[in-house]
């Protein structure tokens, strides 16, 4: 934070009005956020560097031993006389491992066909089985035609029809349940479609069980409640509007103040311009907290900061929370693009430190050499097929 901006927050704060409180504080979280964030990021970069170098390498390796168990497990299944018993425990080793590999992206195109033909002769896909399961109904569906010639849109009427009455089957309600519109190739259309009906439904079975004082008292808050957001939602809007010329005025202002053009010495005029690069930046990516301490900087009016309109500061104040609010959300999308499920027992995700991100890789590095330990003496025991046997008598696997 630059000096001014700094004496700007401290002066005269017995003396502040609520709303330029509010600002101060903003200003720091802001602030805070912006370093944090920075952190963050450089620790993201780091880990997928050191990743690359210690860990997924090691994962390509654990990948490469899981598959010569396949191969092994594989070749005994089909050259070995197995009791009904150990067969049925060797499929399960077999399809295990199988799906663990279906799901990596470091084998060849050759071994990743052998897996998908070995998977693919234990069990079908949900896929398959959904597509099966239409295929039930579609030919009901077509029998009812009588084999008429079917169109495109007629395919899909059919195709509609016969997955929703699988889904009524399955979640036993009537056919006429889904009688809103939605994507038959999009589930994730589908599925959100179902909830929002489910949803309303609950709250219409919950307005049943209420008299009607308490209903009409439940649906007057819920108006109010949808009004408030209404109002807010505007306010921002008009917020965003005016702050927008704020944002106009303000850097219009620190660009004449810093214009390189002007400036006869020449490393100043450099100086000068890479200033100007920076506010031009800030300006593009509506950045109020960088404008503002660009212009107390250049202009050298803090007291100026100190007599703000309250319609400005309320719209700065609004600005400032929605930067706060999107620097959180980058923060936060950085800590969530890894798997922290090993390590939920240490931490909290609301309290996760970049210190616990640099914990978390060393742990993880432990576990994929521990993983390749475990993996390697499996290979081991899988090539003797005595010891194969002996291992599937006890199910120990």
């Amino acid at each position: 934070m630059s000096l001014k901006l700094d004496v700007l927050l401290k002066q005269n704060s017995e003396n502040l009005s609520p709303k330029q409180k509010k600002f101060n504080r903003l200003i720091k979280k802001v602030e805070q956020l912006k370093v944090l964030l920075s952190e963050w990021e450089h620790a993201q970069n780091d880990i997928q560097k050191r990743a690359s170098g210690e860990i997924l390498p090691k994962y390509a390796e654990l990948h490469q031993i899981m598959f010569q168990q396949l191969e092994i497990l594989w070749k005994h299944k089909l050259e070995t006389k197995w009791a009904k018993t150990q067969a049925l425990r060797l499929d399960d080793l077999i399809e295990s491992v199988a799906s663990q590999l279906m799901i990596v992206d470091t084998l060849s195109e050759k071994q990743f066909e052998l897996v998908e033909k070995i998977l693919s002769s234990y069990e079908i896909s949900e896929d398959e089985f959904f597509k099966a399961d239409i295929k039930e109904h579609q030919l009901e569906e077509m029998n009812i035609v009588d084999q008429e010639e079917l169109t495109a849109e007629r395919l899909d009427e059919i195709n509609k029809r016969a997955f929703i009455e699988m889904m009524a089957s399955k979640l036993g309600v009537e056919s006429d349940y889904f009688d809103f519109e939605f994507n038959l190739y999009d589930h994730d259309d589908f599925i959100e479609k179902l909830h929002e009906k489910m949803e309303k439904d609950r709250e219409q079975e919950f307005l049943k069980q209420l008299n009607k004082t308490d209903r009409d008292d439940y649906e007057r808050k819920l108006k109010n409640e949808k009004d408030k957001q209404k109002k807010l939602a505007e306010k921002r809007a008009l917020a965003k509007q005016k702050a927008n010329q704020s944002f106009k005025n303000i850097y219009l202002k620190i660009a004449s103040l810093i214009h390189p053009d002007r400036e006869q010495n020449e490393e100043r005029k450099i100086e000068k311009t890479e200033i100007l690069q920076r506010v031009n930046q800030a300006y593009e990516n509506k950045d109020l907290f960088a404008l503002l301490k660009y212009q107390i900087e250049f202009t050298a009016s803090v007291e100026k900061f100190n007599n703000l309109a309250k319609e400005q500061l309320e719209f700065y104040n609004i600005n400032l929370e929605e930067q706060a609010e999107e620097l959180q959300s980058k923060i936060d999308d950085i800590i969530y693009s890894f798997d922290w499920n090993d390590h939920i027992d240490m931490h909290s995700l609301g309290r996760i430190k970049v210190k616990d991100l640099y914990k978390k890789f060393d742990k993880d590095v432990l576990i994929i050499k521990k993983n390749l330990e475990r993996a390697e003496r499996a290979l081991e025991i899988f090539s003797d097929r005595a010891e194969l046997k002996s291992l599937l008598r006890k199910r120990y696997y």
